[in-house]
């Protein structure tokens, strides 16, 4: 594609309109493409924007721009059309586009394809999560047959779809006349949690803003952490309609699918849906943590390009961006086809779609024919074709993009090359100054592991144990100087707060004892609360009025017992139930049945309390 460049100078804004027939490459977040075409070009507009949030950003507030997403029907846009007298604004979603937008032109009679400017806004995104979000590219149906349309990235992607070609797109450059460059410390780690941790332990300014792309990541980094207090959590409404039933024991203070700065806390959790196009114009200082994960989170992994700057951009005045931290582990043996392997695919692909597409027209057999409808249907993408057996160009870019992704976290030599070498386009300008450091924790996968916000304890019962005997280990060891941080104590601190009962039990009676007596919660802490607990020395005179009222050997109405017990009882201990559970705190008793009645004989007093 022909390109051509325009240059912008610092602290200014785009004024031009962006042309038709264009991928307007930005290179810089906030200059100001979109603001241009929704509140200054003088012509009928249609953004398309990736994430609700994006869209509420822009429209919220002002009545000329109509932003469609869920809960705004055809009916409001028919409406939109009908009433509003200036040029016509409207940022909708893929889905809401093709579902409500375009059929509300057509019920109005409206040539839409000739008097509306299209623009696909952070058009990178199309190809990034085509694999997971079929319909981001529906839009692509519509949007060769406008007049007037252009794609916009400030990280666009050139795809390879033939009729970018076909209809004469050329390449809008837009490069700054001065340094862009931002620093960002990358931590190259073992163990991202810990590495993670001690950041925000030491963060020193006012919010912590951590961007991973995984709910269930960021809820176990939470419950992990004890930091529920302390943080906010913004995700799609989906993952927050989701979220109690899917995790316990994490539930952040806020817990939202707009990204409102009112609900900030200390740590932020944001995930995918706000590493690009949302604007973050907050007025205190902010640290900026990135987490890619190749092992424990399958969708965090960072794309350098397409994630990375455009996540630094968020914070609309770098003046609050007190330091910008990219925690990442890396693995020799991460799982990516090469570049002439992902092509051997694409062909087999075509034979694929040829032989069913042959097959389709060759028969008149409705049962093959629904067959092979059907196989197209569940196959056809991830052997990218669309289900009328055409190229789909998107998913084979996705598959590409995707892997090469994956082949950057091999080494910390690709991965560091790969972060320095990004420039704008057409200029020695760098995005990043680099500076790597690594980190090298005292941990295997069994000692500090992520408490998983969705295991029942049961299911960690063993993993906890683990983490037990590590420590121990550990505490014995003579550390190799290899070890440049050792984390035992933070681990063994995490065990007494979340696990005191199973801990102590460990540590006083060892492995062997624990497993006798089960991997019930419940279990462990009843032996904990008969065995451990001296909560009872607090409250001497509690024990002592009980036992003078209450003899051993003596056989008491069950009902009398309780009654009389619960009323000395909550004297004591306001809160306390009548329950047997309670009883046994202080006594060993058995029960016996007479009849219709229930008798408690008392064998044992819990206590010397005789001196």
């Amino acid at each position: 594609m022909k390109t051509q460049d325009i240059k912008i100078n610092k602290n200014k804004f785009l004024s031009k309109l962006i042309p038709s027939n264009c991928i307007f490459f930005k290179n810089l977040t906030g200059i100001g493409a979109t603001h241009v075409e929704l509140n200054i070009a003088q012509r009928n507009s249609i953004v398309i924007e990736p994430f609700v949030p994006v869209i509420t950003g822009k429209s919220i507030n002002n009545d000329k721009i109509l932003g469609v997403y869920e809960g705004i029907t055809k009916k409001d846009i028919v409406k939109y059309l009908q009433s509003y007298n200036g040029f016509k604004k409207i940022v909708s979603t893929p889905e809401s586009f093709i579902s409500k937008v375009i059929p509300a032109f057509i019920e109005l009679g409206i040539d839409f394809l000739n008097e509306y400017f299209l623009l696909i806004d952070e058009c990178d995104r199309l190809t990034k999560d085509v694999n997971f979000r079929e319909q981001i590219i529906a839009p692509m149906d519509y949007f060769f047959q406008f007049k007037n349309k252009a794609f916009v990235s400030a990280t666009a992607l050139i795809p390879t779809d033939p009729r970018f070609k076909e209809n004469k797109f050329r390449i809008q450059n837009v490069i700054p006349t001065y340094n862009i460059e931002k620093n960002i410390n990358v931590i190259n780690t073992n163990h991202t949690l810990s590495a993670l941790k001690y950041r925000l332990e030491n963060a020193k300014a006012d919010k912590v803003l951590i961007f991973l792309n995984s709910v269930s990541g960021s809820a176990s980094i939470i419950k992990t952490l004890g930091i529920a207090d302390k943080s906010s959590l913004f995700t799609s409404t989906d993952a927050v309609k989701n979220f109690d039933k899917e995790y316990t024991g994490a539930k952040p203070r806020h817990l939202c699918s707009d990204l409102d700065i009112r609900k900030f806390s200390k740590y932020n959790f944001l995930t995918s849906r706000y590493f690009s196009a949302v604007d973050i114009k907050i007025e205190e200082m902010v640290e900026i943590i990135i987490v890619s994960d190749v092992n424990k989170f399958q969708h965090s992994l960072i794309d350098p390009y397409a994630d990375l700057i455009q996540i630094i951009g968020r914070v609309r005045n770098s003046y609050y961006i007190g330091s910008v931290n990219f925690i990442v582990n890396l693995e020799s043996k991460i799982d990516f086809v090469e570049k002439e392997e992902i092509e051997k695919a694409f062909e087999f692909g075509a034979k694929l779609r040829e032989v069913l597409k042959t097959g389709l027209m060759s028969t008149d057999n409705e049962g093959i024919k629904n067959f092979i409808k059907e196989f197209v249907n569940i196959m056809g993408d991830k052997a990218f074709f669309n289900d009328d057996f055409t190229d789909n160009h998107f998913m084979k870019d996705n598959f590409r993009n995707e892997n090469f992704v994956k082949s950057l976290y091999q080494n910390k030599e690709t991965l560091i090359g790969y972060l320095k070498s990004l420039k704008v386009r057409n200029t020695d300008k760098s995005y990043l100054n680099v500076i790597d450091s690594e980190e090298v924790y005292r941990i295997n996968d069994d000692t500090l592991k992520l408490i998983s916000a969705r295991k029942p304890f049961d299911q960690k019962y063993e993993e906890l144990i683990q983490s037990m005997k590590n420590v121990q280990e550990m505490k014995k060891e003579n550390f190799e100087k290899k070890y440049l941080l050792n984390n035992y104590e933070e681990i063994e601190r995490r065990l007494i707060n979340q696990y005191k009962e199973m801990y102590e039990i460990f540590l006083s009676e060892g492995e062997e004892k624990l497993r006798s007596i089960g991997n019930s919660e419940h279990k462990i802490k009843r032996y904990y609360s008969l065995n451990y607990d001296n909560t009872h020395l607090d409250n001497m005179p509690l024990i002592k009025e009980l036992y003078q009222e209450f003899e051993c050997g003596i056989d008491y109405n069950q009902t009398k017992l309780l009654n009389k017990f619960h009323e000395i009882l909550i004297k004591y201990e306001p809160t306390a139930t009548k329950t047997l559970h309670n009883l046994n705190r202080f006594y060993e008793f058995c029960m016996k049945k007479s009849g219709s009645k229930r008798f408690i004989k008392l064998q044992k007093e819990r206590f010397n309390v005789k001196n």
